[in-house]
């Protein structure tokens, strides 16, 4: 129990024997300047960084309290988010020498990485050359270091010499002054103004062309919200068209991404909460059928197979009582092949009309009109009720609720690749096979030209902030045709970031942003605005707002006219038979004379 407690306190003992005077001024002002950083913002680890062959380098000597702190060189590989708190400040000795100095930011970069944009602090007991500090910001900019200051503590405890990294436009150092005594230091003006950055962004992946209008391509919520932020903040946009392939040449892509699990270390900082989304399935409403669809919904056909039914039976039932009434009485009454293909007192009675009683009919005849007469009396009025009722208060075609009955409609579901390679990876592989066999994947513009022709046939997989920018076209055009169900939700509460390259500047400010647009309800007027322009641009044929019920009018009835038509083709037609039948007859006749 003693040996340990002696050996510590011989290390103490040595390590401040190798402590010299300057080195001693350098940590007291190291010691200060943390306090003085630390009231800026709280970090809770440092990464100590210099030179394996450095063997003067102040950071060996230093030992801050109550903060963790992470020692390495160049040849050491770390990665402080996912493994340390990611709330951390790097201190890095400089050696001066370019190609050690290169080795060193190298291992900052890696260190940091998606997460430069946290402070840095370059410190050195030389005198640095304005070459030398220039080259340090063409490595901020290659690195995409944000917060970054320079210190010569060489002249401690008199001057120390100081520089911040100003990033915008393009990365450069400016001198601030004596901080020997200072008691407040930033690290970077805190008001964003990209001082006409060029930021350079790339259309969708999932669009297949752009809107032109007089300065930049908008067809969507995204690309006002980009287009707005830029401006805002003092930067000048630049469209990337399909050319440039290469992923680093783009800042933002105006698309958004899902946070999976496998990026949600690296994207969640970066989430506007108030944008969290849905993934939904949107189908065509329940709306008032058609005069055909309220015949067929009546079963028009089925109905009209039992008359024939009913007819026939009666026609037979009559033409056999007159054949035996008339051989029981010996009348000689002539009964041809049309009586019974042509009875009207048997469409009249099936009609609910009366019609004139036969002669010298018998009961049993009388039996016969008196069964059809009832039955005409029920069926024509039992019919007209329903009928009138139907065209009174129209039946609504029933809407789609759920997945087994949107798998059973036989609809078309629309998505894109992204929204159904999310679905295969992150949700299950089999969804589609299982739930949805019929599907197709398309771009922006097709789904947006898909959905304004208002086909019955077709469903919609959307995010559920994309549904409201459909939703208020709707609104807007004052006829909805679309709607969502709460059992046709595949996931909720998906969060989700725009596409940018990892270490980018931007990602924080859109954020905050966005943030503020969402809170504030501009991004709804916005909403509305596009869907004016993308009506302008593609001469989308609206339908026109429907403001009350039609009546019934002569076009509902134009089927009656073409029956009409039919009728009386094929009473042409038999009056022809009619015609050829009774000419072989006399024929037959003569020669038989």
């Amino acid at each position: 129990d003693t040996m340990p407690t002696i050996r510590i306190s011989l290390i103490f003992i040595f390590t401040g024997s190798l402590v010299k005077g300057s080195d001693y001024a350098q940590i007291q002002f190291l010691n200060k300047f943390i306090d003085i950083i630390s009231n800026e913002r709280v970090f809770e680890t440092i990464v100590m960084i210099w030179h394996h062959e450095d063997k003067d380098c102040f950071l060996q000597h230093w030992n801050p309290n109550g903060v963790p702190i992470l020692r390495t060189n160049e040849l050491g590989e770390i990665r402080v988010r996912g493994t340390f708190n990611k709330q951390a400040v790097a201190i890095v000795c400089l050696t001066g020498k370019s190609y050690y100095d290169l080795q060193l930011l190298e291992a900052v970069a890696g260190a940091f990485e998606t997460m430069r944009q946290e402070r840095i602090l370059l410190a050195t007991t030389r005198k640095l050359s304005k070459k030398f500090i220039k080259w340090i910001s063409i490595q901020a900019g290659k690195h995409k270091f944000l917060r970054m200051l320079v210190l010569e503590i060489g002249g401690l405890p008199r001057e120390v010499t100081s520089y911040r990294l100003e990033a915008f436009p393009t990365p450069h150092f400016m001198q601030i002054q004596n901080i020997t005594e200072i008691k407040e230091i930033k690290f970077y003006n805190q008001k964003y103004d990209f001082q006409g950055k060029s930021i350079f962004v790339k259309p969708s992946t999932d669009e297949d062309g752009n809107v032109a209008t007089s300065l930049y391509p908008i067809t969507r919520l995204e690309d006002m919200e980009v287009i707005e932020f830029v401006q805002k903040y003092n930067a000048s946009l630049k469209v990337l068209d399909g050319s440039h392939s290469d992923d680093d040449a783009c800042d933002i892509q105006l698309s958004t991404q899902i946070i999976t699990p496998a990026n949600a270390s690296t994207q969640m900082d970066f989430v506007n909460p108030l944008s969290a989304a849905s993934l939904l399935i949107v189908v065509p409403c329940s709306n008032e059928l058609s005069i055909e669809d309220v015949l067929r919904s009546l079963g028009v056909l089925t109905w009209m197979w039992y008359l024939i039914c009913v007819y026939a039976s009666f026609a037979f039932m009559e033409t056999l009582i007159l054949v035996v009434t008339h051989r029981i009485t010996g009348e000689s009454r002539p009964l041809t092949l049309w009586n019974p293909l042509m009875n009207l007192r048997a469409f009249r009675a099936i009609l609910g009309l009366s019609f004139p009683e036969l002669r010298r009919a018998s009961l049993s005849l009388r039996q016969l009109f008196l069964a059809i007469s009832l039955f005409g009396f029920i069926f024509s009025n039992f019919f007209s009720c329903k009928l009138s009722a139907l065209l009174t208060s129209p039946m609504k075609r029933p809407q789609v609720r759920n997945f087994e009955e949107l798998r059973d409609s036989g609809m078309i579901t629309v998505t894109n690749n992204y929204v159904r390679s999310y679905i295969e990876n992150a949700i299950d592989p089999e969804f589609f096979r299982r739930v949805i066999p019929r599907f197709i994947t398309v771009g922006h513009l097709e789904r947006v030209q898909l959905f304004t022709f208002l086909n019955r046939h077709y469903s919609f997989i959307l995010l559920s902030t994309n549904w409201q920018y459909y939703d208020n076209f709707q609104r807007v055009v004052g006829y909805k045709y679309y709607c969502a169900s709460h059992d046709l939700i595949i996931t909720e509460n998906l969060p989700w970031v725009y596409v940018m390259p990892n270490n980018s500047f931007y990602n924080w400010p859109l954020s905050r942003f966005l943030m503020s647009v969402h809170e504030s309800g501009i991004a709804t007027h916005w909403i509305k605005s596009i869907i004016k322009r993308l009506a302008k641009a593609f001469k989308l044929k609206l339908p026109h707002k429907k403001t009350e019920a039609t009546p019934i009018s002569l076009q509902n009835l134009s089927w009656l006219w073409h029956l009409l038509i039919l009728g009386n083709v094929i009473a042409t037609l038999v009056f022809i038979i009619e015609l050829i039948i009774r000419k072989r007859g006399n024929t037959r006749t003569m020669n038989g004379y």
